[in-house]
Parts: C-alpha cells; sequence; structure tokens
C-alpha cells in the first residue's frame, strides 16, 4: 500500500508535505512564544512558578476537552459511516480486529494535530525551568495515555447514545457543541482581558489572582494527575507522585478496557441504527417572514435559507464569526489611547483608516464563507435550473437581494460601534459609513463571481473557499488597499485644517470630492463588470 501511495499518488504527498511543514512552523511559533510567556512568568518571585503551573494546566485542560470532540467525529466517521464497513463486516473477522484497527485509526486521526501542539508546550516549560533533561522523554511519553483517556471517553458516549440516536445526529450535535466551545472560549479569553496576566498588580489582592487563573481541579479529574506528574520531573517534590502516576495510568487502562467490552456488546446493535426520524415542523416560521415578498421571490429564499440549515456546519459558524466580532470591536474598546504617545486626533484618524481595513477584512471573508458557497450549494439538482425556464439573471439578482441587504446591516453596526469607541473626527465619520457601503455591495459581488467561475457541483463545497476564495479575499483587500490610499491623500490636509478650526482651501476640497467620485464610478464600474462576467459564468456551467 505504501509502494502504491508513493508511486501514483505524487501530488498528494506533496500536498501533505506541505502541510506537514506548514503545522512544523505552527510548532515552532507556539514553542517560541509560550518558552517566552515561561520566562516572563518566572520573573514573579512569589507566584511565578504557580502562573506557569496554572496556565500550563488551563492549556492542557482545553485540549483535553477538543481530544474527546475529535474523537467523536472521527469514531462516527470509521465505525459508523464509512464506505468499506458493509465490506468489512460481512467477511470472517473478528470484532477485536475491527475495534483495534478502527480504534487506532481514530486515535492517529483525533490525536495527531494534539502531538504536534503538545509537544512543543512541553519544550518549552522544561526549557523555561532549566532542567532539561531525559527526564523530558518520559513526559512525552506520558501524552499516549493522555490521547487514550478521550478516546475512552469519546466512545462510550458514542456507544452510548448510538442505541437511541443515529450517528449522524450525534455527530452534526457534537459539531455543533465543539463550535460553540470555540466561540465560548474566544469571548471568554477576550472578556476576561488576558493582558492581565502581565500586570499582576492591578489585582486588589492575590486571592483574586490566583482565582482568575482558576480551572476545574480534582484528582479523578486526568489533567490534574498529568500536570502534577510533569511538575515532579521537573522538581521532584510531589510526595504523592506514584499516587497520581497509579491513577493516571489505570484510568487509560480501564477505559480501554470498558470500550472494548462495549464494542463487543452493543457495536453490532448501533451499527444497524443508522437512520434517524425527521420531525415535522407544522408552522413554518420563515414563510411567514418571507411573506411580504412576491411568491416566487419568496420561494426562492426559503429554498436557499435552507440549503443552509440543511447542514450543521453550514450555519453553525455564524457563531464563531459573532464572536470575531465581539472581539473585533471590544478591542476598540479597551485600545489605551490615553496611553499612546500620538497626538489624540491623529491616533483616532489613523484608527478611523484602519477600522476601514480590518472591516473589510472581516466583510470578505464572511462572503467567502456563505455567499461564495452559494451557488455550489446547490450540488447536482441545479441541472433543472439549467433545463427549465428560469432566467440565471433572475436567479443572480436575487441572491444578491438575500445576502446584500443583512452583509450591508452588518457593516453599519460593526462601523457604528468601533467609531463609537474611535470618535474619530466629523466627516472621517460619514467617510467611513459611505465606505462601509460600498464594501457591502463589492464583496458579496465580487465572491458570486469567483465562486461562479470554477464551480464544480461534483464535489461538496469547501467551507473555507479553496484557492478561488483566497484570490476573492486578495482582491478585496487590494480594494479596500488602493480606495484607503486614495482617501488617506485627499484627507489629510483636510483633517489638519479641521483641527485648526480654518476653512479649507477650495482645491483641497475638490481634491477630495473628486477622490470620491472616483471611488465611486470605480466601484460601479468594477461591480457592472463582474456582474456580466458572473452571468457569463453561470451560462457556461457544465454538470
Amino acid at each position: 500500500m505504501a509502494q502504491h501511495s508513493f508511486t501514483h499518488h505524487t501530488r498528494e504527498i506533496v500536498r501533505y508535505s506541505s502541510f506537514l511543514l506548514f503545522f512544523l512552523f505552527v510548532s515552532l511559533f507556539v514553542f517560541f512564544f509560550l518558552y517566552k510567556a515561561f520566562k516572563f512568568f518566572y520573573s514573579f518571585e512569589i507566584v511565578g512558578e504557580f502562573l506557569v503551573i496554572k496556565l500550563l494546566s488551563m492549556i492542557f485542560f482545553i485540549f483535553f476537552i477538543f481530544l474527546i470532540l475529535s474523537n467523536i467525529n472521527s469514531i462516527i466517521k470509521w465505525f459508523f459511516t464509512k464506505n468499506d464497513l458493509p465490506f468489512v463486516l460481512t467477511n470472517p473477522v473478528s470484532m477485536a480486529d475491527v475495534y483495534f484497527t478502527r480504534g487506532m485509526e481514530v486515535l492517529f486521526e483525533s490525536s495527531w494535530a494534539f502531538i504536534f501542539f503538545s509537544i512543543p508546550v512541553i519544550l518549552a516549560y522544561y526549557l523555561a525551568t532549566g532542567r532539561f533533561d531525559i527526564t523530558f522523554l518520559f513526559s512525552c511519553l506520558l501524552l499516549i495515555p493522555f490521547i487514550i483517556i478521550p478516546h475512552g471517553i469519546a466512545f462510550i458516549m458514542v456507544m452510548v447514545l448510538g442505541r437511541i440516536l443515529s450517528p449522524r445526529v450525534i455527530k452534526n450535535t457534537f459539531s455543533f457543541l465543539s463550535l460553540m466551545l470555540i466561540t465560548l472560549l474566544v469571548v471568554t479569553f477576550r472578556a476576561i482581558q488576558i493582558e492581565k496576566l502581565a500586570r499582576p498588580e492591578s489585582f486588589a489582592y492575590i486571592y483574586e489572582y490566583m482565582r482568575f487563573l482558576s480551572i476545574p481541579t480534582h484528582p479523578l479529574i486526568p489533567i490534574n494527575p498529568f500536570i502534577e506528574s510533569i511538575v515532579y520531573f521537573t522538581r521532584g517534590e510531589n510526595p504523592s507522585f506514584w499516587l497520581d502516576m497509579g491513577l493516571f495510568l489505570s484510568t487509560a487502562c480501564s477505559l480501554s478496557v470498558i470500550s472494548y467490552w462495549i464494542h463487543e456488546y452493543f457495536y453490532m446493535a448501533c451499527y444497524t441504527n443508522i437512520k434517524s426520524s425527521s420531525t415535522r415542523i407544522k408552522r413554518d416560521i420563515l414563510a411567514r417572514v418571507f411573506s411580504v415578498f412576491p411568491q416566487r421571490a419568496k420561494n426562492f429564499f426559503l429554498k436557499e435559507i435552507k440549503n443552509l440549515k440543511r447542514d450543521p456546519k453550514e450555519w453553525s459558524q455564524v457563531f464563531l464569526i459573532l464572536a470575531l466580532i465581539f472581539v473585533y470591536v471590544y478591542n476598540f474598546k479597551l485600545f489605551p489611547k490615553d496611553r499612546s504617545p500620538l497626538p489624540t486626533v491623529f491616533l483616532e484618524s489613523l484608527l478611523t483608516f484602519l477600522n476601514m481595513g480590518l472591516l473589510t477584512f472581516v466583510i470578505s471573508a464572511i462572503c467567502v464563507r456563505f455567499v461564495y458557497t452559494s451557488f455550489q450549494l446547490e450540488g447536482r439538482p441545479f441541472w433543472i435550473l439549467l433545463s427549465s425556464p428560469v432566467s440565471m439573471k433572475e436567479l443572480y439578482i436575487k441572491k444578491l437581494m438575500l445576502y446584500v441587504p443583512p452583509i450591508l446591516l452588518l457593516a453599519l453596526i460593526l462601523n457604528y460601534f468601533s467609531n463609537k469607541y474611535i470618535a474619530p473626527p466629523g466627516f472621517l465619520y460619514y467617510v467611513s459609513f459611505g465606505y462601509s457601503i460600498l464594501i457591502a455591495f463589492i464583496a458579496p459581488v465580487l465572491s458570486l463571481f469567483f465562486g461562479t467561475k470554477d464551480v464544480n457541483f461534483r464535489e461538496p463545497p469547501n467551507p473555507y473557499g479553496g484557492f478561488g476564495g483566497i484570490v476573492s479575499m486578495l482582491v478585496m483587500i487590494a480594494y479596500a488597499m488602493i480606495t484607503i490610499a486614495m482617501l488617506t491623500w485627499s484627507s489629510y490636509w483636510l483633517l489638519i485644517f479641521s483641527i485648526r478650526g480654518i476653512i479649507p482651501p477650495v482645491h483641497l476640497t475638490i481634491r477630495f470630492t473628486g477622490s470620491c467620485v472616483i471611488i465611486f464610478i470605480g466601484t460601479i464600474i468594477m461591480i457592472r463588470f463582474m456582474v456580466a462576467r458572473t452571468l457569463e459564468n453561470l451560462k457556461n456551467i457544465e454538470l
């Protein structure tokens, strides 16, 4: 198999090698960042070591939660939905062989990224303590039972739920929960203002500082004996080391045995339960919301939303986007303008133009995620529309009518709240709103253009946009850089004169007005060009 893969799959090997190099780069970044952080915390005489241990516990606690969720998805894939399962289960293969071979696949698929990121964390901790020796290898070996424990927990959960729910429902539920967990982590880490770690003097009492870093701790939670064992290898001052190590290893062994027993007794019964019953909703709320539109437009809007609603991975990322938007606005709120050496008005103007660029990036990312894949989500049944007397122009215009209003509303809301904390000069406030409107119109048009350029209905939509999505974002960023540069060049002296309270010369006003007109006309020409080319792409689609 290895020889065949190396001979006939050269492109796949090159692609996976690129991913490997990328993860190695990220691992090196994680190592250097945590090494500097650990060294910085060790500089505090009283609480330094405690802070390092707390941070180490927090990192592995998050790893542990995500290992459970990753194992759940991998177990469902390899034990319930893999295409070769009917062939495997109808051959004279023992259930023990199926459990161990599939279990190894699950462990590798769900834990390889954890290994990539956990070894740099442990290495950074050892080097920060200055006690790097052979015990580092023992700490790395502890990662093996560490990945077995969440595998056992996930296996038991899937098998128990598999008796009453279908694997598809379980996978969708836990995929949604994992995304909600990521969203919660993003919001929590920003809301607690993690930069306070660098200023322990900002806490009134040391007790509050310790409670600020607390995570769930209990002797029976596997994280606790794992961290205690690593700390013992570096300090050698844990009198209950052998008890912690015994609890840790015995938990891994016990969960492995229990998982094997459950597989022997329940797996075939769970495998037969692969169809879920559908629930019927008597009242369609969406139909009432869109009842104000004509019947053709209403049916189209309902069809688009149902395409997104069918698969949780298509719509559940909205929560992650909302979390990133929260971080986006919250950063402007916490920006220390009073501690900046720059003049206040100059800093506010600089932040206004920076906000325009960040707004472009956020809106472009949302359009690539949802608008870019709009036609790809149609799938092979799109031939029905191509062969029916439905105008592609009408279909395209209705997609824009569905996506442009919410994107425009989001752009205006983001611009309003960010400007509320930036407090820019008067005319820049209105310039930023005009720019937001342009972005809200051109970003969906650009995404639909690249989304229809190389559409392939035989493949599922790439949630990250693929190469076309990257090009779409690069074009949007180039548009933003050119536009913001023209606005900055034409508005700088207007800003200076307005600060001094002097009426600006006429030629400066003409230059600023001319720049705005050029940007507006250029945007309209670009939109018309993209619309015409998108309609050509739709006419040339091959199924």
